[in-house]
């Protein structure tokens, strides 16, 4: 049988919009391919071949349009929609396919995060976190739209001068250093994309930094 927790199922895609396909696209993928490589382990490559001449265009279509049609962030009511739809879909295909319960440690923003900028002046203006709803999308109005987060981060309140690290790789902050600006202390501003989110924070802590901001740069989409 193909027993897979929920946050194996499924991919969450992160607050920006533009990424909701893409996750659904992730875990579409990752769910056929593991299914093809426990086929492959178990020597059956008739198994693998009836499987991967399942998918196509329409096919793929129609089921990112379910699971990008609510929010799954993980953990929640929605998660579990998806991972159940996902696992029915498996079964028709003929896989005996579960869902295991696991537990494991999510956490959630008590209240939707600020984010102020303080002006070299002393002025200070807020800083528009949360997406516009679109009139033409459904799914972008949600409760969980503006719970905007890293996940695992710790509560509270940082403050400090506002330094750009690109990707936040370790090249990066090597770039910097080389051009003698020091991040410890200070808050780093990093775009998605050369690396995985986790590491970019982990990157920026190892030097001492405040926090992390990290955004969706228009022309990484």
């Amino acid at each position: 049988s193909l027993g897979l927790p929920v946050s194996a199922l499924l991919a969450v895609g992160r607050a920006h919009r533009h990424s909701r396909a893409m996750a659904g696209r992730a875990a579409l993928s990752g769910v056929l391919a593991a299914a093809a490589l426990l086929a492959r382990a178990a020597g059956d490559d008739d198994v693998e071949r009836r499987f991967l001449a399942v998918p196509s265009a329409s096919s793929a279509a129609e089921h990112l349009k379910f699971i990008t049609s609510r929010p799954h962030v993980a953990g929640t009511v929605g998660d579990f929609v998806m991972a159940d739809y996902v696992r029915d879909k498996m079964a028709s295909y003929g896989l005996d396919a579960k869902i295991a319960n696991v537990s494991v440690l999510l956490n959630y923003p008590a209240e939707p995060p600020s984010l102020l900028l303080v002006e070299a002046d002393g002025g200070e203006r807020p800083v528009e976190l949360g997406e516009p709803v679109v009139s033409s999308d459904s799914t972008s109005d949600t409760p969980w739209r503006n719970h905007t987060f890293h996940g695992y981060a710790p509560s509270g309140d940082a403050a400090g001068a506002l330094v750009y690290a690109n990707y936040g790789r370790p090249k990066d902050f090597d770039a910097l250093r080389q051009l003698g600006v020091d991040v410890a202390g200070k808050i780093v501003l990093v775009r998605y994309g050369g690396c995985f989110r986790g590491l970019k924070v982990r990157n920026a802590q190892r030097l001492g930094a405040a926090a992390v901001l990290i955004y969706s740069d228009p022309e990484d989409d």
